[in-house]
């Protein structure tokens, strides 16, 4: 299962699912992925990503998926 920004709790999602489920979940800064890893996430799917100190990179998007 995917978990968008505005979607269930990693954690929420993880009662209702169980362990044995592969969890995801959308990250758009560094402090997204560093939550969602300590949340349990399995994997993350990175989308534009915002970087704090370069404002004049607002172009950028990546395409990965970082599995955990």
């Amino acid at each position: 299962m995917h978990l968008g920004k505005n979607d269930l709790s990693i954690i929420k999602a993880r009662k209702i699912l169980g362990t044995k489920k592969i969890i995801g979940a959308t990250a758009n800064t560094l402090e997204d992925i560093t939550e969602h890893e300590k949340n349990g996430a399995n994997y993350i799917g990175l989308g534009q990503y915002k970087y704090k100190n370069k404002s004049n990179l607002s172009g950028l998007f990546l395409t990965r998926c970082v599995i955990l």
